[in-house]
């Protein structure tokens, strides 16, 4: 998220390798696609082109938005020409699907199976639960951190700072 959405630093190609393979398996888009939304919400917040409108409500903003198509009318861009060149990035947007199969389910299976014997467990609460408990924190940010919490800067936008956001997503509620 800030490597890739905010360019908030810079990283060499074996950790941006490691991160574009872990950070599929929380099963929430490829980084170009997942950096190009975040790009337009930061943007174009709170606004009809914001994917995360919390306008539009708690639902819309936690996971709708993931759900129902955009209206093609208030489609929005953002510069993602850093992401397109990345080799790593064009890497895993191509072979998301893989990748991220791999990742999130295949590879906690095949760890409990050698670990523990135990294949469907790793499967079931390394893979599918595990991914859900990270998209519905990672859909808090969206829907709670616009929602609950205090609003230090600018009061006409709906960012706020969640504590217990930020607590479950070491400081990505603070928004």
């Amino acid at each position: 998220h800030r490597l890739w959405s905010h360019r908030a630093y810079s990283a060499r190609w074996p950790l941006r390798l490691f991160f574009a393979i872990f950070g599929a398996a929380s099963v929430e888009g490829s980084i170009k696609w997942w950096g190009h939304s975040h790009r337009i919400h930061h943007r174009y917040t709170d606004t009809v082109r914001d994917p995360y409108d919390a306008r539009r409500g708690l639902w819309y903003s936690h996971m709708g938005w993931m759900l129902l198509q955009p209206n093609p009318k208030y489609r929005a861009r953002a510069d993602i020409a850093d992401l397109t060149d990345d080799w790593i990035v064009r890497f895993q947007h191509r072979h998301y699907i893989p990748i991220m199969a791999f990742s999130a389910f295949i590879l906690p299976a095949l760890l409990c199976k050698y670990l523990f014997n135990d294949f469907i467990g790793g499967l079931v609460y390394g893979g599918v639960l595990r991914v859900f408990a990270i998209q519905q924190t990672t859909f808090c940010i969206d829907s709670l951190a616009h929602y609950l919490g205090d609003q230090p800067f600018d009061d006409r936008r709906t960012p706020r700072d969640n504590w217990i956001t930020a607590l479950v997503t070491f400081g990505e509620g603070y928004h």
